[in-house]
């Protein structure tokens, strides 16, 4: 899969060079998805914002009406760690997600 909120998620972290400490279970979502669909479904547009914790009120009231939801946290250690609850789902470095993007489709 090239899309979806796994995606937007790695994007955030390469783009930052920050880890993510994320639980998917907080991600608002209709259906009965698996950690793996709800990573990489392209069904329901979705995006991901790094909000500063002194914005955290001032950001959700704005988005008062649209359905979201704080369902992680950067970290300045560069791994991206997506868990369901207490199940760690994936735990990556940062540069290996880099690689990954950056690669040829052919090479991965």
């Amino acid at each position: 899969a090239i899309g979806g909120l796994g995606v937007g998620l790695a994007k955030v972290a390469i783009g930052g060079h920050l880890g993510l400490d994320v639980d998917l279970d907080l991600i608002p979502h209709d259906d009965n998805l698996t950690p793996l669909e709800l990573l990489f479904s392209e069904s329901n547009s979705r995006f991901v914002a790094t909000v500063p914790p002194h914005a955290q009120t001032a950001f959700e009231d704005l988005m008062n009406g649209v359905s979201c939801a704080l369902v992680g946290k950067t970290i300045l250690e560069p791994v991206v760690t997506l868990r369901s609850g207490a199940t760690t789902v994936v735990e990556t470095e940062v540069d290996d997600l880099l690689g990954a993007y950056t690669a040829p489709l052919g090479e991965l």
